[in-house]
């Protein structure tokens, strides 16, 4: 069982203009990985586009953790060390590590565009749902064994069989 996702608070008073900036900067990163990923799928074994998908990843981790964004921080850190065992030949770039690696960046772009919606006073100041758990045990299991073969995302299917349960009020 997991553990339940976790949600992250902002310092808009105090952090304002470094989220902005973190946000304008997390939006090219996000760039970067799709357009490197793009490249992987047809050529896995591109070491220069592998590094700097590493290099988005190991940006997103110390943004993150200097701006206390806990879920953001813990995410980006596993997907930094799975590519890490990507660049040192200790993984093969197959479709499910790359649809992996699409799925994290598609959670950091969701929590961006929270961000940003927040920032811009679009929405109210709350905290932002970083649903990373599932996908962070997923990442640590292929680096844990990272010649077994990799588990896919649960389906949507899975998730609507457990309805969500109301409380009488």
């Amino acid at each position: 069982s997991l553990e339940p996702d976790e949600f992250t608070s902002i310092n808009l008073e105090g952090d304002g203009e470094i989220l902005h900036e973190f946000a304008n900067e997390a939006r090219e990163h996000l760039e970067n990985i799709e357009q490197g990923v793009l490249v992987l799928e047809e050529n896995p074994q591109d070491a220069t586009t592998l590094s700097s998908i590493f290099r988005a990843f190991h940006t997103f981790k110390g943004a993150s953790g200097f701006l206390r964004l806990q879920p953001v921080n813990r995410l980006s850190h596993e997907l930094e060390n799975l590519l890490d065992l990507a660049r040192s030949n200790r993984l093969e770039l197959t479709p499910p590590i790359i649809d992996i690696i699409l799925e994290g960046k598609d959670i950091l772009k969701n929590f961006t565009d929270e961000l940003q919606l927040q920032l811009d006073l679009k929405k109210p100041v709350e905290p932002i749902h970083v649903p990373v758990n599932e996908l962070t045990v997923r990442v640590k299991a292929v680096i844990a064994n990272p010649h077994a073969p990799v588990e896919a995302k649960p389906s949507a299917t899975q998730d609507a069989a457990e309805p969500a349960r109301k409380t009488p009020s």
